[in-house]
């Protein structure tokens, strides 16, 4: 089978930090024009030095539409949407203007629903005591998320290295190729 995640502009380490330190900064500067709302912020979960694709860019569009229906259906309104399309990956970012934990289970059920919801990344955020603050699945009483490849809790097999890239790769690309070749 095709690797899907393989072809693209590798990223470094360094790369990914920055990355990560921009996207902090951006979020806290969202919740400081929204303090009262709820921030959403979506990405890829990508293991391995590409970060942006075709195909990651599918899995993120397809993500985003599902998601924004799920709100919509929610009657949940939508203060502000932006879309950055980086090399180390798309992201989203909804302000919305319902309580953290009735998005995190918006989040949830898109995650859970969707088949591709394992290669998902939704991060809930709310303004607690002047703090950006995230909702974690378990303060909603849900498990962990499962590895995709062995269904043992995924961030000790992340943490662990329990799968070579290799592996993890072939069961995204499986997982790619089921749903856009239906």
């Amino acid at each position: 089978m095709k690797n899907v995640f393989e072809k693209g502009i590798p990223q470094r380490l360094e790369d990914m930090l920055e990355a990560r330190e921009n996207r902090s900064q951006f979020q806290k500067s969202l919740m400081q024009r929204f303090p009262d709302a709820t921030l959403l912020a979506l990405k890829i979960n990508v293991p391995g030095p590409v970060k942006n694709n075709e195909a990651i860019q599918n899995i993120f569009c397809e993500t985003t539409q599902r998601l924004e229906d799920t709100l919509k259906q929610a009657s949940m309104a939508v203060l502000e949407k932006v879309i950055r399309d980086l090399a180390s990956g798309p992201e989203l970012f909804l302000v919305v203007n319902v309580k953290a934990k009735a998005l995190k289970e918006c989040t949830l059920y898109v995650e859970q629903s969707f088949c591709l919801g394992p290669l998902i990344d939704m991060d809930v955020f709310q303004v607690q005591a002047g703090q950006l603050s995230d909702i974690s699945r378990t303060s909603l009483g849900v498990a962990p998320r499962k590895c995709f490849v062995c269904k043992e809790e995924a961030k000790n097999c992340a943490r662990n290295r329990t799968h070579s890239l290799e592996e993890v790769q072939r069961e995204m690309s499986t997982l790619y190729f089921t749903f856009f070749d239906e």
